[in-house]
């Protein structure tokens, strides 16, 4: 297994969990931020 680090923001996005799928089949270790469910976004 890999020891790099990668970091991808905005985790639970579309595009981002197909980066992280693909980071974690080849060996890399993923970190990722989400939006906090304590604030959301307002959909103004």
């Amino acid at each position: 297994m890999s020891e790099d680090l990668v970091l991808v923001t905005g985790g639970s996005g579309f595009v981002a969990i197909h980066c992280i799928d693909q980071l974690m089949r080849t060996g890399y270790s993923v970190r990722a931020t989400v939006r906090s469910l304590a604030n959301p976004k307002s959909a103004s």
